[in-house]
């Protein structure tokens, strides 16, 4: 969405290392990755994953936490998915918002939503762009791997409430 800086912007780099592709604007029956998701992203959701797409949002986190409605700019793009879904509680290791709980950056969240539906080497090979692609995986190894086991939103939510206080 061309709103963050483009020299940190980790869809870009996805992008050019041929580890993404751009959406272009169409209905979807794939899963877009959105912090206006109800229902968790799971394993559950993986043959929609591969039958169909991963849709990652790319835009600042800055408007969105600006704002306790959706952007305008972002309200048509929701509008095309009808499986949208949030990732459960990940902490963040890329420098811009190191340590800050759910604050993913797209190559954060595309990689998470692979390894839950068990695409460990493709999200190894996404984070694998980045120094901190390996600190990633290991502030958040005993997470992604119990959210990996479980079989769909419900479960997930447990486990992710189980970790919280």
């Amino acid at each position: 969405m061309d709103e963050c800086d483009a020299k940190k912007c980790t869809a870009r780099k996805m992008l050019r290392h041929g580890l993404a592709t751009a959406f272009r604007m169409h209905r979807s029956e794939g899963i877009l990755l959105t912090p206006f998701a109800i229902t968790a992203f799971s394993p559950a959701d993986r043959e929609l994953c591969i039958e169909h797409e991963l849709v990652a949002l790319d835009c600042s986190w800055k408007k969105i936490m600006s704002s306790s409605a959706m952007p305008k700019n972002l309200k048509h793009v929701h509008e095309l998915f009808k499986n949208q879904r949030i990732l459960p509680f990940l902490v963040p290791a890329n420098p811009v918002h190191f340590g800050k709980p759910c604050i993913l950056s797209t190559v954060e969240s595309l990689a998470s939503a692979c390894w839950i539906i068990g695409m460990k080497a493709l999200a190894k090979k996404m984070l694998s762009i980045y120094t901190w692609g390996e600190v990633f995986i290991s502030m958040n190894y005993e997470l992604l791997e119990r959210y990996a086991q479980c079989k769909n939103s419900a479960e997930v939510l447990e486990v992710q409430k189980e970790y919280l206080p």
